[in-house]
């Protein structure tokens, strides 16, 4: 017990008051003051308690006698020699006789200020957190062995749950779609803290995708993970719509018996390989192509008005081919989407 900053000691009641029977030496260099001095009266260790705390010593000793059962206190104590405040937590045992008089008390005392300063730290940093991760724009969301600890409200919106409240304690594996669990755990056993895509359900069911990332951080002896996630579910559906567009273009395209061109505002996006063999140019050399060089000049005016009007119907112009030969070719045009664009 030597060793460590614990006060253990026995104090005796008497109508005249109270005194020290036993003291363990600690009690100089935690509270400042010897068994002697503070039996002798000459110091007060009254005076040494904060003031803020005061009624709180007197209110809660008050219950342990009267209930007659144990109890901790924890409060604020200037130190005697030094003056330092230092945070006290000191548990004490009332002991009675058999006409249930009080007749002493039993206590254990020692000094917390490291572990109360380390907690309040800890609470000022988690109030930040709750102030910064409240107007951020992504969800965060802090898991302890897959178990929802905590969670910011953006985290919540996100997954269509009315507040935070409701998703704490869940396991983060619930809000994950199946297809999706096998890579959220390969990311997480792997520490790979890279942004990716996974599918995540919302509260009522419905799957969206959101773009997801994570790590491990230690608080004490436990061991946090922090994600967050970001709602990207239209701009995914977007890109997918994209892509099949552009796979059925193609597929039809090579099914066409007509030739197909795409361009914007003249510059070859796209050809099908029927228009490559009528005008008789590889896809290469017409990709990034002007499209009105496949028309002969006097054509070409007809060509441009029609595409500044936006008409849809059928027209003739002179087609030259690549061997300087030209054919009359029908053509009709329409704005399509492409990659993104009209």
């Amino acid at each position: 017990m030597s060793s460590l900053n614990v006060v253990v000691y026995t104090e005796i009641i008497k109508e005249t008051g109270k005194t020290i029977d036993y003291i363990s030496p600690q009690i100089e260099s935690v509270f400042g003051y010897t068994k002697e001095s503070y039996n002798s009266g000459e110091f007060n260790v009254k005076n040494q308690y904060h003031p803020d705390d005061l009624k709180m010593i007197f209110n809660k000793t008050k219950k342990i006698y009267t209930t007659k059962k144990s109890g901790t206190l924890l409060y604020r104590f200037y130190h005697a020699k030094t003056g330092k405040q230092i945070w006290i937590e000191e548990s004490i045992f009332p002991q009675y006789n058999k006409e249930e008089k009080h007749v002493a008390n039993f206590g254990v005392a020692r000094d917390v200020t490291e572990r109360v300063e380390q907690e309040e730290a800890l609470r000022h940093s988690e109030e930040r957190f709750k102030q910064l991760s409240n107007i951020a724009i992504e969800g965060i969301l802090f898991t302890e062995n897959g178990i929802t600890i905590d969670a910011n409200e953006q985290y919540a919106k996100i997954l269509g749950y009315d507040s935070v409240d409701e998703i704490m304690g869940k396991n983060m594996y619930e809000f994950i779609s199946d297809n999706s669990k096998k890579v959220v755990e390969k990311y997480i056993s792997s520490g790979r803290k890279e942004n990716h895509i996974v599918v995540v359900r919302k509260k009522d069911g419905t799957p969206i995708y959101v773009e997801t990332r994570g790590s491990y951080f230690n608080v004490g002896d436990r061991k946090i993970r922090a994600s967050v996630i970001n709602d990207v579910d239209e701009k995914v559906k977007k890109e997918k719509e994209l892509l099949e567009s552009e796979q059925r273009f193609k597929l039809l395209s090579e099914a066409s018996q007509e030739g197909i061109i795409i361009h914007d505002k003249g510059r070859v996006l796209e050809v099908n390989d029927l228009l490559c063999a009528t005008v008789g140019y590889s896809k290469e050399e017409l990709l990034g192509g002007n499209a009105y060089d496949v028309i002969e000049a006097g054509s070409r005016k007809v060509a441009e008005e029609k595409e500044l009007e936006g008409s849809t119907e059928s027209y003739q112009v002179n087609i030259i081919k690549k061997d300087k030969t030209s054919f009359i070719g029908e053509v009709q045009a329409r704005e399509i989407p492409y990659k993104g664009k009209q």
